[in-house]
């Protein structure tokens, strides 16, 4: 099972590198060094799904995004998740398993939800624009073999 707005591809980088310098971004450098504000936010937006708060959490999360504009693909994204929670159980704890840079401006956070019954692996893609953190992309789904060194998906 997958759900996303789109496709997107990443780097890999190791999460606990230290913030590479980042020259001719102005305004932008700052927030760079640590990502904390889009970190804090996405954290948020899993606690609220963990006390079932699923469109609190989705306001939260698309906050400042072109995506949150469309309350039509909101809604869809909040009846979604509500879903997973009722097939794969209510969700109980997060955990961030991986950090993915491309460029200096686009970051994936790969996060495991865990359920009573099933992890479930979540992407969400960020970009760093002119009015700070957006949304660019979001996934879910229950596929996260790959993710152990050396194994295939099967």
């Amino acid at each position: 099972m997958t759900f996303g707005l789109g496709n997107s591809l990443a780097q890999e980088a190791d999460p606990s590198a230290p913030a590479r310098a980042v020259s001719g971004l102005g305004r932008f450098e700052k927030t760079l060094g640590g990502e904390r504000e889009i970190r804090d936010r996405v954290d948020t937006f899993f606690k609220n799904i963990e006390n079932n708060k699923t469109k609190e959490a989705f306001a939260t999360l698309m906050k400042g995004s072109p995506l949150g504009e469309n309350t039509e693909s909101v809604d869809k994204l909040v009846a979604e998740t509500q879903d997973i929670v009722k097939t794969y159980g209510a969700i109980r704890a997060h955990e961030l398993i991986r950090i993915s840079r491309l460029g200096s401006r686009i970051i994936r956070f790969t996060y495991f939800s865990y359920s009573d019954n099933y992890p479930l692996k979540w992407e969400i893609y960020c970009f760093l624009g002119k009015s700070g953190w957006q949304i660019l992309d979001f996934s879910v789904n229950n596929k996260f073999t790959e993710l152990f060194d050396g194994e295939k998906a099967k």
